[in-house]
This record gives C-alpha cells, structure tokens and sequence, in this order.
C-alpha cells in the first residue's frame, strides 16, 4: 500500500533536510583539510586574510564577493556524493519524484546557506533583527577563532552529533 502523498512529502522534507545539513558539514570538514589543496588554500584565506577572527565583520560589503569563488566546487564535490545515493535510493524503489524534491531542498539550502554565510560577515545586516540570525553569527565567530568547532553554518545537530559545536567562553 502507498504511503498518502502529504507524509512522503513531508518525509522528503526531513530527508533533504538531514542529508542537506550533514552535506553542508562534511563539505565544510573537508574545506578545512590540507589534503583538499585549491579548495584548502581557498577557504584558508577567508579564515585567515578576508575575516579572521580579529576582524570577522565587515561594513557594506561582503568581502570575498567575486573573488575565490569555491561554488564549482562544491557542485562538483555534492555531485560526486549524491549521485551514487540517489541511484542507490532509487535501486530500493523510493519514486523519482521524491528523490527530485530531495535534490531541490538541497540546492536551496545550499544557496540560502551561502547567502546567509556571507550576511553573517557584514556588520548592520538587516537579518540581525532576528534572533536566530544572532546565535548563528556567535557560532560562526566561534568558528573562525577555533577552525575545528562549528562546521555548520545556521544550524548546528550535526555539530552536535559529531561532537564539535562549542560556544564562546564567557
């Protein structure tokens, strides 16, 4: 019997939503490991020349706007991860369409994390109105102190799980 098409909806939400966010912290991990090269040496100078920990805010502008844009690469580095999952997903029979709405979430949470990533650099940001965007942006600044901590850019249960979410010392 088919499962009604509003719970597989929803149960395509918190798929994307888990595999979305754990993507986003292994690609993260990975940004932060020597044997990543061009990716290592791209994401060093935004921890260590655009914002590092001294001067994590910017005014106006996002610094890195144009310049060592890494997007390609992680389009290429989800690509080789998903794909052999959805054709595994698909081989034990989950519909195509759901793996679709998987695949959507996914980009946009991809591109919502990004736009909040680079708002969480620039000082006056209109998001800082919201309380969640404020937790995020202490988390982060965490991060670029401790490079090991806060993998995860707006939300943090995979930090959680793997053990690396840290809070600053007050």
């Amino acid at each position: 019997m088919q499962s009604p098409i509003l719970i597989q909806l929803l149960i395509s939400f918190a798929l994307a939503y888990l595999s979305g966010g754990l993507l986003g912290y292994v690609i993260h991990w990975v940004l932060h490991q020597r044997w990543s090269g061009k990716l290592y040496r791209l994401h060093l100078t935004h921890h260590e020349v655009k914002y590092p920990s001294r001067d994590f805010l910017s005014v106006g502008e996002y610094r890195d706007a144009g310049s060592g844009n890494i997007t390609p690469y992680f389009v290429a580095l989800a690509t080789i991860v998903l794909l052999p999952a959805f054709f595994a997903l698909r081989q034990i029979g989950v519909p195509a369409w759901t793996i679709a709405v998987v695949a959507v979430e996914i980009t946009l949470m991809a591109v919502v994390n990004d736009r909040i990533h680079d708002a969480l650099h620039i000082k006056g940001h209109f998001l800082e109105r919201l309380g969640f965007f404020r937790r995020c942006r202490i988390a982060h600044r965490v991060h670029h102190t401790n490079v090991k901590s806060n993998l995860s850019m707006t939300t943090f249960e995979w930090d959680r799980v793997f053990g690396t979410f840290s809070l600053p010392d007050e």
